[in-house]
């Protein structure tokens, strides 16, 4: 648990934004809505969402036996 009136130790961000990639649970505590810490922690879990989102795309289907759209011949 963090509890900072400004939210703006670098160290403190560096050691939260360590803490948030190991999965750890964190609660801060800030007086200031905006603050470094709060984008920070921001900036974090968009990154997660966005690392989700695309580890689940799909860039080939090899389901699909004519995935491009193109018929091949006997002669080709």
């Amino acid at each position: 648990m963090t509890l900072t009136q400004s939210g703006s130790g670098s160290e403190l961000i560096k050691v939260l934004k360590n803490a948030y990639e190991k999965n750890l649970t964190c609660f801060n505590v800030v007086n200031v809505e905006n603050s470094p810490i709060t984008r920070a922690i921001d900036e974090i879990q968009k990154e997660r969402i966005e690392r989700k989102q695309s580890e689940n795309r799909v860039l080939f289907d090899a389901s699909d036996n004519n995935s491009s759209g193109m018929e091949l011949s006997d002669d080709e």
